[in-house]
């Protein structure tokens, strides 16, 4: 659960990345996952911050993380 959290905070942060890479000021903007370690019916928070915005637009992003079954194999 915890790679597939990390890949999906590497994904948000490129497609962000990618997204404020035409503002004129370079920025970081920084990706916060809580709790780090947990366990598959804990609810983690993906926090992003510092997103660079280009003037007359916007921008839009949406994780949807479900579980789909457990380890036991249900």
């Amino acid at each position: 659960m915890r790679r597939t959290l990390t890949i999906l905070a590497l994904v948000l942060v490129a497609t962000l990345a990618a997204a404020g890479g035409a503002s004129a000021a370079r920025a970081q903007c920084t990706v916060n996952v809580a709790p780090s370690v947990g366990s598959p019916t804990d609810v983690y928070r993906i926090a992003v911050s510092g997103v660079p915005v280009v003037p007359d637009s916007g921008i839009e992003v949406r994780v949807e993380i479900r579980l789909l079954g457990t380890r036991s194999g249900s």
